[in-house]
Formats: structure tokens, C-alpha cells, sequence
């Protein structure tokens, strides 16, 4: 297993800070030929890459990069690449691009499904989306807001979009007077304008920059002194593809690339609605057939009891959709036992378990 941070300029990355998704997906490319140059003896192994929220585009495009590469490779040098596992991974344009974040559908919906929105609300919010998804229109936007501050109130209430039924520990943000800055809290996205690019205060951010920032520990990962401080989030002149990844699932799935989608079923800021919602609408447009209908999969028992509900899987030709169950943003780290379970079963075209463990 290796880790890739990217694009450059963020973590220990370095490099040109102007980049897109393009230059992000060859900058990868080259990385992992570096690899696979620098530590052969891995060449021949099947090689599968997973992560989660803006990898959703990072992985969906490398792959990509990789199809066209073994299409002019000796064999030898081709990389075996045999899937792609991808955790609420922004996808569709109306996701994650500027225009679908102003009136965030996938987002209401989920929301309101969640007893979030009040049903007044909601259907003023049904009623106007054919004249505000994917606009840029200021009245649109109020929305928006509204929604917010029925959320967080007059914007004091410790809310985490990450993980909507997650506890929130968040820092007071104050301005340079002193004064408190109610506009770097409670984001109903983070990803917004206008935020200085920042995570919520809520991820349990501290730690990590404490321990990756550590003199020893970045010794003993053979961490340049020029790569800088670690930090989680950092400003940099980045273009993004305004079809984000949508475009490329035809080819990934022509190639023969398995691909697992998994979506922690508490997060809103990349919510289960606007997954399954591409996934429909993928399964329209190819014509793919369902070769497993939506059922329950489950995971051992805390101390012995009996089996308990870990999600859901939908398997369509050429796609895996997993839901992990009370688990946000991140469900490797909400539920690591279920999602080790859900990616060592896909790693080994094994069914996920569907009853008695």
C-alpha cells in the first residue's frame, strides 16, 4: 500500500500550485509509475485505489490516465489496474461544481429526509427547482440560507455537516477585534465560497496536525524539510472540471475496471441521494443491468450477539454501490470493522454477508 497526496500543495506535497483536475490526474500517473519504477517487485500485483469526498474526481480520472497509458504500454510495463473504491466521492456536476453547490439538491433532499427541513420548506424548495438547479441565481441562494438557520439557529448550535447525528466540538472563531465571526462556523457545507477553504471545525482535525507534524515521525517517512508543514486544508489555484468524474464511468466500466461506491449514510455534504441519484441515471443511460437488488448486509455483534445491519448493497454491471450504516463523511473511521469487512470482500469478489456471519 502506498499514499498519494494530492494535487501538490497539499499535506507534505510540493510542487506547482496551479493545477486542475487534468494536470492533478497526470502529475498522478507519473507518481505511480515512479512507484512502481522505484519498487518493482510490486508491478505484478493487482492494484486497486480507494478514497473518499474529492477523490471521487482524483480516482475516476487517474484511472483514466492509467486506460490510456496500458493502451500504449509493452506489456510488461502495463499497471494491472483491477478497481477503484470510492467513499462518498463527489461525482456528478450537480455535486460538487460551484453551480450545483448554490442550490444543493441532493443536499435538501437529504436533509428533509432526515427531519432536517420542515415540510413547508421543502416543498417551496421542490417547487422552485427547475427554475434554480444548476444557476447562478441570488434569490435561488436564499434558500439556502434559510435552511441554514433553521439548522444552526442564530448560527450557535454546534452542528456537523460531516456527520449530521456526530457530537461537534467546535472552537469559537473570532475576529481580529475579538468579535465573534459567525460566518467561519457551522457551514452547512464547508466547500462554500467564501470560507478561506477551511474544514469544519468539527473533524477531529488537531490531533492529526500535531502527530504528521511531528520532527520524528516525519523522519522516519523520509519527509523532505522543504515539504512544509502538514495541514489538511490549504489554499491553492486549482480549476476544476465542470463535468466533474460522470463522464468518465462509460469508459472505466467498458475497460472492465470494478468499481465500488460506498457512501456513509450520515453525511450531508455528499449525501447518499446524490450518489444513488447518478447511479440511476448511469444504469438509464447504459442500459446496465441490476445483477444484485438492493438488500441489507450485516457485521458481527458487539460481544458475542447476534449479527448487525452494516448497510445496504445494489449491484449493477460494472457498478457496486455500499451504504455503511451510522457512519458519516469518512466511514473508514466512523466504522472501520464494517468498511475493512466491505473492502476486503470486494478485493476478493466475495457477496457481502447477507444474514449469519
Amino acid at each position: 500500500m502506498f499514499y498519494l497526496e494530492s494535487p501538490a500543495g497539499v499535506g507534505f506535497s510540493f510542487g506547482n500550485q496551479i493545477s486542475s483536475d487534468e494536470s492533478t490526474a497526470k502529475d498522478n500517473l507519473k507518481a505511480v509509475l515512479e512507484f512502481f519504477k522505484k519498487f518493482p517487485e510490486y508491478k505484478n500485483i493487482d492494484f486497486y485505489i480507494a478514497e473518499e469526498g474529492w477523490a471521487g474526481v482524483y480516482i475516476p480520472t487517474l484511472a483514466n490516465e492509467i486506460i490510456d497509458y496500458n493502451a500504449k504500454a509493452a506489456d510488461g510495463d502495463k499497471i494491472r489496474l483491477k478497481g477503484l473504491m470510492i467513499g462518498n466521492g463527489c461525482t456528478d456536476p450537480t455535486e460538487c461544481t460551484q453551480l450545483g453547490l448554490n442550490f444543493p439538491v441532493h443536499m435538501f433532499k437529504f436533509l428533509h429526509g432526515h427531519g432536517l427541513i420542515t415540510e413547508k420548506l421543502y416543498k417551496r424548495i421542490e417547487a422552485m427547482t427547475s427554475y434554480c438547479h444548476m444557476k447562478y441565481i441570488p434569490e435561488c441562494m436564499e434558500y439556502y440560507m434559510e435552511v441554514q438557520e433553521g439548522i444552526d439557529g442564530n448560527w450557535s448550535y454546534y452542528y456537523d455537516p460531516y456527520n449530521i447525528y456526530g457530537k461537534c466540538y467546535q472552537l469559537i472563531i473570532n475576529k481580529q477585534k475579538g468579535e465573534f465571526d459567525k460566518g467561519k462556523r457551522s457551514k452547512l457545507n464547508p466547500m462554500e465560497e467564501g470560507i478561506d477553504r477551511q474544514l469544519n471545525e468539527c473533524n477531529e482535525r488537531g490531533a492529526l496536525l500535531i502527530y504528521l507534524n511531528n520532527a520524528e515521525l516525519r523522519k522516519a517517512l523520509h519527509i523532505r524539510d522543504d515539504a512544509g508543514y502538514w495541514k489538511d486544508c490549504r489554499s491553492i489555484d486549482y480549476t476544476q472540471d465542470l463535468r466533474s468524474s460522470y463522464y468518465l464511468y462509460p469508459k472505466l466500466i467498458k475497460n472492465g475496471i470494478r468499481i465500488l461506491k460506498f457512501s456513509g449514510d450520515l453525511d450531508s455534504i455528499i449525501p447518499i441521494t446524490g450518489t444513488l441519484y447518478w447511479i440511476e441515471k448511469l444504469q438509464k443511460e447504459l442500459n446496465l443491468p441490476t445483477l444484485e437488488e438492493w438488500r441489507p448486509w450485516y457485521k458481527p455483534g458487539d460481544k458475542g450477539s447476534e449479527p448487525q445491519n452494516a448497510g445496504n448493497v445494489w449491484i449493477i454491471d460494472g457498478l457496486t454501490f455500499v451504504s455503511v450504516r451510522n457512519a458519516g463523511h469518512s466511514p473508514t473511521m466512523d466504522q472501520p470493522e464494517a468498511t475493512s469487512i466491505m473492502a476486503s470482500h470486494f478485493v476478493f469478489e466475495m457477496p457481502l454477508p447477507s444474514d449469519i456471519l
